[in-house]
């Protein structure tokens, strides 16, 4: 038995017979269901005997339009082929339903996440005690917590939240976003 290790006391369903179990702390092929789960050496679930959904949703685009980490960016469909480009709330056609988490140059091919947290938002447009605060498409790929920025940008233009500020810092350290976008509202000229 291993030292320093948990051993649980299980019973077989289906024969009723007792047995000592250590529990699997790392996916090595020969899991079954029912298994006992440990936390690994770093006290958490190993990723290894997690299912591949439980992580950030993720697609990869070829030519991506020049990206700044923490950019918002909007996935659209260019002559039957995925592209993706800076979300901008000045641009009705430039909804954001994606983010980046690395830079990436123009023509490049870029991970572009669907959903989770993104860690790399630009601080500038975030205040002190935003901590909670809807989170707005801005331009260019930035968010802000003001909608008079966004209102500020003149008509036509799209009201979108895309989030909620979960970590607040001041820049140049970034923000951290929750990212879950609504639906954009169009307001017409």
């Amino acid at each position: 038995m291993a030292v320093g290790k948990k051993v649980f006391r299980t019973i077989d369903a289906t024969t009723g017979v007792e047995a000592l179990t250590i529990p699997t702390t790392q996916a090595d092929g020969s899991e079954q269901p029912g298994d006992v789960v440990g936390l690994n050496g770093s006290a958490q679930i190993d990723a290894t005997l997690l299912p591949p959904s439980t992580g950030y949703r993720s697609i990869t685009v070829s030519d991506a339009g020049g990206l700044a980490a923490g950019d918002l960016v909007n996935i659209f469909d260019s002559g039957g082929n995925t592209r993706v480009r800076r979300a901008s709330a000045d641009d009705v056609d430039k909804f954001a339903n994606g983010y980046v988490l690395e830079n990436y140059a123009d023509a490049a091919t870029a991970k572009v996440y669907t959903d989770g947290v993104n860690d790399e938002v630009d601080s500038t447009d975030i205040g002190a005690g935003d901590d909670g605060k809807p989170v707005y498409l801005e331009q260019l790929g930035n968010a802000t917590t003001d909608i008079d920025d966004v209102i500020a940008l003149g008509t036509p233009y799209i009201i979108q939240v895309v989030g909620y500020v979960i970590e607040q810092n001041v820049g140049p350290t970034k923000s951290a976003v929750d990212f879950i976008p609504d639906q954009p509202v169009t307001v017409p000229v």
